[in-house]
């Protein structure tokens, strides 16, 4: 009874160790089911997890588990969208990068923009702009901004421009440090004179300030005049600091009075003699009364106050202040009646938009809705407001958001102050902060008009990207398919996983938040930060649907509503805004698996089962022997003891044991080998996959030890043979039932989100809502917003009109317009159908898209079915052009092949529309709605018998393109081409080669949804270039055939597709690089500076380079950088390039860089320094030498010599002798004994001396 209770835990101890040896001896690896969407590349894990036998492993081996971190992060990019800078947008924006191909009439657009982005143009390069000769100087002034204000441009720092240098304004007792044009506007603004000192600063000012002081002067005749003492001392008369000309003590002819006048911003009691007393105060007229009032001058701190919101102050008082919004003024312009003259303080105080006061002066932004985040609704503009002496005005900031209204207020002493700019609108530059692995967060962040946008769907689908925190409006007529390019940055698809169960069915493991409605929120958000994009609303809180969703709940823009009311006392201040928020993190904690994720990850300690087995091996007796007693409970003796063939214990020799378990080990390692194999080929993982593996094992080992007994390799057998057999036998039933009920595998769900330009509401019933608002004047941008229908009149007059059309019920009349792909035609039309057919009558083959438009008799929106639908909004499919309402529509039909259908299980109804006779039904909406109830009916068929032809490599496209120019050194390519329907493809070196004769394969997809913009893709390295390569390419199609017996019915191309790409032979060089400063070239050295000389503070100067080698003998566009931008020469795109430059003095490291057609790149900088020399020449030497007097000049120069002792050295030089004829340092004329010889000296920069160089008396 012992032995049997023995012997039962032997075969528990054997059995377990059989499996603990088989888990153990798996591969570490996880298994994974891969999937591909546009973003993201998101690997589903799903491991096993074993607990407690991780428990017993680590405690019983001391080893330690580490499992790799997953991060996911998803890919968006805006490469697709070339840009070209406006330097002036029709919405007045300066210096804008826009989208290559946007109509020259959009708003955002401009008539001729520049191939190349504004950076990497002169005319926005940065510099200093001068408005009416220093009226104002802006420093980091783009060039045309500047200009298109009539202000005149300098490269130079604002240091450098003479009309911005600054000196002391003196405006009555008062010195300010400004320019002399900003003393002359602000001395006649007070009507002053203009009293300016150039070249003075702020140490100048109290020496100033001493001859302001002002007082009486007393003139001959007792006559008086108040001034200053400096006007004083002129006229020789005699100086009374602070004395008023009325004062008693100084008995002049001149007597107080009841008028006043204007001085400055204050109202002044005059004198009988014309002369300004202190600021009128009423209740002081009285002489008498207030004798000290009319004998010396009143400090202005002393003076009566003004109060705008007391009318008897505005009465009495002239202590006006044009920055506590009142003014001196006649009573006449005021409407106000002083108590005394003919001059009153005006109240210059606005009331705004919200009935709230505005100081004068104060400037103010006006939103028409919500604004930031990506949030600002279509139609909505931002205004500039400013209080103008009482009178508001309103001017819109660039239309269609071109520019932005930002607003900064100033606190102090309790009072607030607004002053606001508008601002270019940078929108398209948050694009260019994304890359291949989603935004540049640090470059996004740092311009305050982007933001990261974060999508977190699910845990392998997330994606962050830089988007505008204020999108630019858009064209609602745009014909160009901008818009549409601009928001299918949007588009996105969600691949959803689901794994099939023991009890059948399926379940969601993977991206299951995709088919929620949070998928199509979180996208549509991204969408409508783009720009005038998706579901969303105009600014008065109206809206349309602009998304596809399939797979998901969509989301409606009502939701949006709230958006179209501006945010109470939320304004743009770009200075000093905080940080956006950062994408999220998109690592994954291991410890944060699911269940279903961490079922497979015991896989990866396989590799301990050997190790386990190498310890028993080698000597690691006791451990193993310490872990077999835990797992039994038996004696350390029965251990290694074994049963006979009569059922007696017996002892058994370490090494017999040894080898029973080896063989096991071997077994099991094969069994779950063959298990993995299974399960990868018939795409099960998840729990089914460890079964699988298990049941492998087990059957791996059973099997081992099956043949070890019978074939006699163990002698002495645990366990019975039969029992090995059933035990095998068990274990393929197991596997046999979970492969063919399919448990474990997976399939995949796509869900898509396509985001669509936005679309103003059917109808004009709202046009009406842009009118009438004074503080926020209609736009053309407004208007359209508003409706279909509406439309702007008096657009460029002072009194615009948004109007809606007149109302009618026609629908659009739908007509062919025209096929575009050669070899097909329209044919019998009929007045709502029509027929395409190939010009022989006949169907279009497989895989051939024939793209054609319809035309309508009015701006209309059109959508198409394979089937007919009474409802236009039960349509789901768009023409090309999108949501764009237009004239021509454009379509595409072509269908694929049975056998590509078939082998993706479309089957049935499923492929009516892709074979065979198709007739598409096509509705199209005008603006107020109206659509035809009689679908318009294209009928065409496709091919629907065998695929006979191969891949038409006419349709074939490339990248690099074919004939490409690359750079030299280069030895190999990223080949990638894409093909008119799914094929496998090769390559060789060999013209005219079978397809199985190509050495090369390339890597092409072949799945129905692996079908991208140009065709199916294939990809490979191309390599062992030289300087002229060609490739032959041949394709064999319907590769579903492969490996079955109608293999042989693919077709290959006879012909070859020939790929070729030439090698730029030699290194792109700048050989040249030189200034030519008045005439006079200097070829700079990069290694040193070149010093230039010349008497000027700006240095006109010609920077010019010379190139060669590259693609095409040195001709390469060339740009010099200038901060941090590279800006294009204005002359180049040859090999020689030159750009003039305006530049200050200083040293100078500038960097050219030259880059051919190939994309062969130069850089060498120019190094120079600018030195202004105002020096005549000086003589160092003079001696005799041979008959000649010799005179030698500390530089080259001219010199003329004159002996007429009468003038001496004011002799002209136009009339005296010439020394030599050029520019020299050594100069002679002839010795005579005895003469006196006046010598002048000119130098290369026209430097003379206004004396004599040298006066030379010979003897």
């Amino acid at each position: 009874m012992k032995m049997k209770k023995d012997m039962m835990r032997f075969m528990v101890l054997t059995a377990v160790l059989q499996i603990f040896l088989m888990i153990n001896t798996i591969p570490s690896e996880s298994y994974i089911i891969s999937q591909t969407n546009s973003f993201t590349n998101a690997p589903l894990v799903i491991n096993n997890n074993f607990e407690n036998l991780e428990g017993l492993m680590s405690k019983t081996f001391g080893l330690f588990f580490s499992f790799l971190s997953l991060k996911q992060i998803g890919i968006v990019s805006a490469e697709d969208l070339n840009l070209n800078c406006c330097p002036e947008t029709n919405s007045g924006a300066l210096c804008q990068n826009v989208p290559s191909g946007l109509s020259g009439s959009d708003p955002e657009s401009c008539a001729s923009p520049l191939p190349t982005r504004c950076e990497s143009t002169s005319e926005c390069a940065l510099g200093t702009c001068v408005i009416n000769s220093g009226e104002s100087c802006s420093a980091n002034s783009p060039k045309n901004a500047c200009e298109a204000n009539s202000g005149t441009w300098y490269s130079g720092s604002i240091s450098t421009v003479s009309e911005c240098l600054t000196g002391a304004c003196v405006i009555g007792s008062n010195v300010q440090l400004t320019t002399e044009k900003q003393c002359e506007i602000q001395s006649q603004a007070q009507g002053l004179n203009t009293d300016f000192r150039p070249g003075l600063s702020e140490l100048d000012f109290p020496q100033i300030l001493e001859t302001l002081k002002k007082g009486a002067c007393i003139l001959s005749g007792n006559t008086c005049r108040f001034g200053t003492i400096g006007e004083c001392s002129s006229s020789n008369g005699k100086f009374y600091e602070n004395l008023l000309c009325t004062n008693p003590y100084l008995d002049t002819n001149c007597q107080p009075t009841e008028q006043t006048t204007c001085l400055g911003e204050k109202v002044y009691f005059v004198d009988s003699c014309g002369n300004t007393a202190n600021v009128y105060d009423a209740t002081k007229v009285n002489a008498g009364a207030k004798p000290d009032y009319w004998s010396s001058i009143q400090g202005i701190d002393s003076a009566c106050d003004v109060n705008i919101n007391d009318a008897s102050t505005l009465e009495n008082c002239g202590n006006c202040n044009r920055f506590a919004s009142t003014l001196c003024t006649s009573k006449e312009e005021s409407s106000i009646q002083p108590s005394y003259g003919d001059f009153v303080c005006k109240n210059l105080v606005c009331i705004d938009e919200k009935g709230n006061k505005k100081s004068n002066g104060e400037k103010w932004c006006v939103y028409d809705s919500f604004t930031g985040d990506g949030k600002d609704p279509a139609g909505s503009e931002q205004y500039i407001a400013s209080c103008d002496n009482g009178k508001v005005n309103v001017n819109v900031c660039g239309t269609a958001r071109g520019q932005l209204c930002t607003q900064k207020i100033i606190e102090e002493n309790g009072k607030e102050f607004s002053t606001a700019a508008c601002v270019v609108n940078q929108a398209i530059k948050c694009f260019d902060y994304n890359n291949n692995l989603g935004a540049d967060e640090e470059k996004c962040n740092a311009n305050s008009q982007c933001q990261v946008a974060n999508v977190d769907v699910d845990q392998y689908f997330k994606l962050s990207m830089c988007v505008p925190q204020y999108p630019k409006g858009f064209s609602q007529k745009d014909q160009s398919g901008t818009n549409n390019k601009i928001c299918a940055i949007a588009n996105q698809e969600c691949t959803v996983i689901y794994q099939k169960q023991l009890k059948g069915g399926w379940k969601c493991i993977q991206n299951c938040q995709c088919e929620t409605a949070k998928f199509a929120e979180e996208m549509n958000n991204l969408c409508v930060s783009l720009g005038d994009c998706g579901s969303y609303i105009n600014y008065i809180g109206d809206g349309t649907n602009n998304i596809k969703v399939s797979g998901a709940p969509e989301i409606s823009w009502e939701k949006y509503k709230e958006f179209a009311n501006p945010e109470e006392g939320k304004y743009i201040e770009l200075d000093g805004q905080d940080t956006y928020l950062s994408a999220l993190s998109t690592e994954t904690n291991v410890s944060k698996y699911t269940p279903e994720e961490a079922n497979l990850i015991i896989a990866g300690i396989g590799s301990m089962g050997i190790t386990a087995g190498m310890m028993a091996y080698f000597g690691g007796v006791g451990l193993w022997t310490d872990t077999i007693h835990q797992l039994s409970g038996l004696s350390e003796q029965f251990a290694f003891t074994t049963i006979n063939e009569y059922g007696q214990t017996v002892a058994t020799p370490l090494a017999t044991s040894l080898t029973s378990i080896g063989i096991s080990i071997v077994g099991g390692i094969v069994g779950a080998y063959i298990g993995k194999f299974l399960a990868e080929s018939f795409g099960i993982s998840g729990d089914a996959a460890t079964v699988l593996v298990l049941a492998a094992g087990v059957g791996g080992t059973s099997a081992a030890m099956y043949l070890g007994v019978k074939y006699g390799l163990l002698k002495n057998s645990f366990v019975a043979l039969e029992t090995w057999g059933w035990s095998f036998v068990i274990s393929a039933v197991v596997i046999a039932v979970i492969i063919f009920s399919g448990w474990g595998t997976t399939k995949q769900v796509k869900v898509n989100f396509e985001c669509l330009p936005w679309q103003a509401p059917t109808g004009g019933n709202n046009c009406d809502e842009c009118n009438g608002n004074p503080s926020e004047p209609c736009t053309k941008y407004k208007c359209e917003s508003l409706g279909q229908a509406c439309r702007l009149i008096n657009e460029n007059t002072n009194a615009p009109v948004c109007e809606s059309l007149s109302y009618e019920t026609i629908p659009p009349v739908i007509r062919e317009g025209s096929v575009l792909t050669k070899e097909y035609d329209f044919q019998n039309p009929q007045i709502k159908n029509v027929q395409i057919r190939n010009i022989n009558g006949g169907c279009i083959p497989e895989f051939v898209p024939v793209v054609f438009t319809l035309k309508t008799d009015e701006y209309a929106q059109c959508k198409w079915d394979l089937e007919r639908l009474g409802d236009y909004e039960s349509m789901e499919n768009y023409h090309a052009e999108g949501t764009v309402y237009s004239l021509n529509h454009s379509f595409s039909v072509g269908g694929f092949s049975l056998g590509l259908l078939n082998a993706n299980n479309i089957t049935g109804d499923l492929i009516e529309g892709f074979t065979g006779n198709v007739k598409m039904f096509v509705k199209c909406k005008d603006s107020f709605g109206n659509f035809n109830l009689d679908d318009y009916v294209v009928d065409f068929c496709i091919n629907s018998g065998p695929d006979t032809t191969p891949v038409l490599q006419s349709l074939t496209t490339t990248s690099p393109e074919n004939g490409a120019n690359l750079k030299y050194g280069t030895d190999e390519i990223d080949f990638k081409m894409w093909t008119n329907e799914p094929a496998e493809c090769k390559y060789s070196y060999t013209e005219g080669l079978s397809y199985n004769e190509m050495e090369g394969a390339l890597a092409c997809k072949t799945n129905l949804d692996d079908h991208e913009s140009f065709g199916w893709p294939c990809s490979g390295t191309l390599g062992n270039l030289n300087q002229n390569s060609k490739f032959y390419i041949k394709c064999l199609d319907q590769p579903w055939l492969k490996g079955t017996v109608e293999e042989s019915e693919r077709n290959a191309n006879m012909e070859d597709f020939s790929y070729e790409v030439y090698i730029s032979e030699q290194e792109l060089k700048i050989k040249i690089i030189s200034l030519t400063y008045k005439n006079s070239k200097a070829i700079l050295n990069p290694d040193s500076y070149t010093e230039i000389s010349g008497n000027e503070i700006i240095f006109p100067i010609t920077l010019q380079a010379e190139t060669s080698g590259g693609i095409d003998n040195g001709k390469s566009s060339c740009s010099y950088q200038w901060g941090e931008n590279y800006i294009p020469f204005l002359n180049t795109n040859s090999n020689t390039h030159s750009q003039d430059m305006n530049l200050p003095r200083g040293t100078y490291g500038i960097s050219i860089k030259c880059i051919d057609e190939a994309g062969n790149e130069a850089v060498q900088n120019a190094n120079f320094k600018m030195k202004s020399d105002y020096s005549a020449p000086i003589a160092v030497r003079t001696y005799y030498d041979s008959g000649d007097l010799v005179l030698i000049t500390n530089e080259q120069a001219k010199c003329y010599l004159s002996s007429d002792v009468v003038e001496g050295c004011n002799f002209n030089t136009d009339e005296a002798e010439k020394m030599e004829t050029g520019f020299t340092t050594s100069h002679s004329t002839t010795w005579i004994e005895g003469k006196v010889y006046y010598i002048k000296c000119e130098d290369l920069l026209g430097n003379k001396n206004t004396g004599c160089t040298a006066k030379i008396t010979t003897s």
